[in-house]
């Protein structure tokens, strides 16, 4: 059997700085606020808002994945927003994904400028932008008492007002947001690695080696040992291979949280809801899209969210995106398609 090609993976760490988050150093990140590529033509909250509930999405991940078009180099980051309520995320509408390009310049900073020239544009371009306090989108709405804080939504201003107001028209600048913290999620470094080569188990053989660990775990004591009615009933069980395949690969580095395969093909949790080309809409510019980014499950393990029946769940995120890399300086919306796992038992 070929060996499947290799593809990047992406591991969430703590930043070894809090530096390294700078929006200016186009950082691949999960949780915490957006780092805005292009700070024209911001994505307004009447954009990134829930299908289901209407509330505002929440900063979920992004990726940097910069381009060349036509000898040009663009820097260039893949955004996802979600919702945290946990039912809607049962649904497609819960979340969306943004793309935005920006030409490379000579005065770019780099992980190799120095820590103070990266904090003094740092904060010299965030007093110039008007982001929401509370997540970091685009706010075009103003504290009406001290007109320095901007809010993208009437909603996250209320919720962040019973921390605002030990800040209002005082101007504490050093005071820790608790609010604000806790409202997003969890920030973490996304570090990128090639996936390891790993010589492929038929599924034939890997579900019958799964299944004698099950044995193992099982015939601990004579009380516990399965009946032979038992024993036949898991063997004549049904497997999805589809899944099958998806654990194995994943076994290679189980704590990976993204794949990045710009081109190639997802790694599906089932064999249920899988898309056909057709189900993949055109981007708006006319151009064909084609899968780059895949958001693992485990991604839900750093989150810092409740596990309920309820909670935010999803068996696979596959982000689709222009083949042209149309609207440089603008942030396009792409496409996520959402697989559940099927009705099996993945902890198997």
């Amino acid at each position: 059997m070929a060996e499947q090609h290799s593809v990047d993976l992406g591991f969430a760490e703590k930043f070894l700085k809090n530096i390294n988050s700078s929006t200016l150093l186009y950082p691949s990140k999960l949780g915490g606020k957006p780092g805005w590529l292009s700070f024209n033509n911001l994505p307004t909250s009447r954009k990134i808002t829930c299908g289901n509930c209407t509330e505002t999405l929440v900063f979920l991940c992004q990726i940097y994945a910069p381009v060349t078009i036509k000898d040009d180099h663009f820097h260039r980051i893949i955004y996802v927003f979600c919702c945290k309520n946990g039912p809607c995320s049962k649904t497609l509408n819960f979340l969306k994904a943004y793309r935005a390009l920006k030409l490379e310049s000579e005065e770019d900073l780099s992980a190799n400028s120095p820590d103070e020239l990266v904090k003094e544009k740092t904060c010299k371009l965030l007093n110039q932008l008007n982001l929401c306090d509370l997540c970091g989108i685009f706010g075009d709405k103003k504290c009406s008492l001290c007109s320095d804080i901007a809010y993208c939504c009437k909603q996250h201003q209320t919720i962040d007002w019973k921390s605002h107001k030990q800040l209002c028209k005082r101007k504490d600048e050093k005071q820790v947001k608790e609010i604000a913290r806790n409202y997003l999620f969890k920030e973490y470094e996304i570090v990128i690695e090639q996936e390891p080569c790993e010589e492929k188990e038929d599924s034939f053989a890997y579900e019958e080696k799964k299944y004698e660990e099950y044995l193992g775990k099982t015939n601990t004591g004579n009380n516990n040992m399965m009946s032979d009615t038992e024993s036949k009933k898991i063997k004549e069980t049904p497997t999805d291979d589809v899944f099958l395949t998806f654990k194995q690969r994943i076994e290679r580095e189980p704590e990976q949280v993204i794949r990045y395969d710009l081109g190639g093909e997802p790694l599906w949790v089932s064999q249920e809801n899988v898309p056909q080309a057709n189900d993949i809409p055109s981007c708006s510019c006319g151009a064909k899209r084609q899968f780059e980014i895949q958001i693992l499950p485990q991604m839900l393990n750093y989150l810092g969210v409740e596990t309920t029946a309820d909670s935010l769940d999803w068996g696979t995120l596959c982000v689709y995106t222009c083949v042209d890399n149309c609207s440089p300086d603008q942030y396009i919306e792409e496409f996520v398609w959402k697989q559940d796992f099927s009705n099996i038992d993945v902890t198997a």
